[in-house]
C-alpha cells in the first residue's frame, strides 16, 4: 500500500505542479512520460519480488514452492498494482486526497475480491 500511496501522490503531484506540461512544452511525448513512470516502478517492484521471493525461499516459508514462480507472482501483482495507481491517478488533482482514497480504494477492492472469491468461507462472506 505504500508504493500505491507513494505511485498516486508522485503522478499527482507532477500535474499539480504543471511539470508534466512544462515537459510537454520541451519535447517531452506522452509515451516518454509514462514509459518512465513504468520502468522506474518495474524496477522497483522486480528487486522487491526478487528479494521476498529469495528471503522466504531460504528461510524455508515457501521452501517446496518454486522462487521463480514466487517472483513472477510478486511482479504480476506489482503490475497490477501499477496499474491500479495510474488509473486512481486520473481521478484526482490533490495529491494528498489522492493518496488517501487511493490507498482506501485499493484495499476495499481486495476485500471486495475476498468477498466474491469461493475459496473465502461461508461464515466469512456473511460479515
Amino acid at each position: 500500500s505504500y508504493s500505491v500511496s507513494r505511485l498516486i501522490s508522485g503522478i499527482v503531484v507532477e500535474k499539480e505542479n504543471r511539470i508534466r506540461e512544462g515537459m510537454r512544452m520541451m519535447g517531452l511525448s506522452e509515451a516518454a512520460f509514462y514509459t518512465s513512470w513504468f520502468l522506474t516502478y518495474f524496477a522497483i517492484f522486480v528487486f522487491i519480488s526478487v528479494s521476498l521471493s529469495l528471503i522466504l525461499f531460504h528461510g524455508l516459508v515457501l521452501a517446496y514452492s518454486s522462487p521463480i514462480l514466487t517472483a513472477l507472482f510478486f511482479v504480476l501483482f506489482g503490475l497490477a498494482t501499477f496499474s491500479f495507481g495510474f488509473l486512481v491517478s486520473t481521478l484526482f488533482s490533490n495529491a494528498k486526497q489522492a493518496a488517501t482514497l487511493g490507498v482506501m480504494a485499493f484495499f476495499i477492492s481486495q476485500f471486495c475480491v475476498q468477498a466474491v472469491s469461493e475459496d473465502t468461507p461461508r461464515m466469512v462472506k456473511r460479515l
